[in-house]
């Protein structure tokens, strides 16, 4: 914790330099499932799409319990 204060510094300039051999970047395994980046409105309305269409698929296995 000594040098704290330095590193951060340097840790700092070498983002704002996107230096990336001092300022590592951090992604994980699943980076590579995203490929699109959806507005709220899509992701409301995706939401909304999967849970009616199985919704519509449990009633149609379970008719009496629907």
């Amino acid at each position: 914790m000594r040098h704290l204060d330095e590193e951060s510094a340097k840790y700092a300039a070498a983002r704002d330099a996107c230096d990336f051999d001092i300022a590592a970047v951090i992604a994980g395994e699943a980076v590579g499932l995203i490929h699109d980046i959806p507005s709220a409105h899509d992701v409301i309305e995706r939401v909304v799409h999967e849970a009616s269409a199985l919704l519509t698929r449990w009633s149609t296995l379970h008719p009496s319990q629907g």
